[in-house]
């Protein structure tokens, strides 16, 4: 398998990122500007996924501290270490989850997706399939519009939400 080793690593961040923020009981916001809030669960989450990360030298671009490392060979992870803040900081954490990918040459060469809550590991790398919780998953055959679940929130009405 091509990125075996950099899949191992991403599988095992984006797993104790989950476990860290499935087992925390209630949330301390940092900081709040307007919709945009900051936990100090996202700063954990963050500090847990690149610790395990820099083994592989690689730079990371996380949504909490910018870029940590030199960019250097086209080779980039990006991180969101607690992807749906809002939602988990109201206790909705089922809409939360971990997301780690790697990026070669502004291209997605991998990613791994813990949606801790409800025990699901979605993970791929181009070229080689998708898979959830380690068993083969494809995309619907389906053709027809009226088979697709749709949801839509239009910005004006989020502030009632």
């Amino acid at each position: 398998m091509i990125y075996e080793k950099e899949y191992k690593l991403a599988m095992q961040a984006a797993v104790q990122a989950g476990q860290y923020l499935d087992a925390l009981g209630d949330v301390v916001v940092d900081s709040q500007q307007g919709k945009d809030i900051k936990l100090q669960a996202d700063k954990k989450s963050e500090k847990l996924i690149i610790d395990i990360l820099q083994e592989t030298g690689i730079p990371v671009l996380s949504e909490e501290c910018g870029f940590v490392g030199e960019y250097k060979d086209g080779r980039e992870w990006i991180i969101d270490p607690l992807d749906g803040t809002a939602n988990f900081s109201k206790g909705i954490r089922e809409l939360a989850c971990v997301s780690v990918a790697l990026w070669e040459n502004g291209k997605p060469a991998l990613g791994v997706v813990n949606r801790f809550y409800q025990k699901e590991i979605y993970s791929g790398i181009v070229g080689e399939g998708a898979l959830l919780n380690g068993e083969v998953i494809h995309t619907s055959l389906s053709i027809k519009y009226t088979y697709f679940p749709f949801a839509w929130v239009y910005p004006q009405f989020r502030a009632a939400l």
